[in-house]
């Protein structure tokens, strides 16, 4: 037998959470290198595209050793905090991460491994 528990987030949660990725911990592998959708009247371009519909944040290996880019967006996103959840309970991720996205309590750390695993699929950097 087993249990299971969910939460849900919403899209203002997890952009604190992203921001803080976003302005303070992924500059050391990636850099943004534009955005997808309509962006006119959008003030802050980075914490609202990837969650507007068509929006996008697209990355690229800030090294310039990666050819390709990455995009952030509500589907990638979805992916990675499913990963985020998957890895920790399988023990391959720290609890911390999880419990700093659930208890909207994140830092740049944890915005650096949820944006990883948003964009790569797994925690590459850091």
């Amino acid at each position: 037998m087993s249990f299971k528990i969910t939460s849900t987030l919403t899209d203002e949660h997890v952009s604190d959470i992203l921001c803080a990725g976003l302005e303070g911990g992924i500059g050391y592998w990636a850099t943004i290198v534009r955005y997808e959708g309509n962006t006119e009247g959008v003030e802050y371009k980075h914490l609202e595209m990837p969650f507007r519909e068509g929006g996008a944040v697209i990355f690229e290996d800030a090294e310039g050793e990666e050819e390709g880019e990455w995009r952030l967006d509500r589907q990638s996103i979805q992916r990675g905090l499913e990963l985020l959840s998957s890895l920790t309970l399988s023990g391959k991720l720290p609890a911390r991460h999880l419990a700093n996205v659930v208890s909207n309590d994140g830092d740049s750390e944890t915005g650096d491994v949820l944006i990883q695993l948003a964009v790569l699929g797994e925690v590459v950097y850091g």
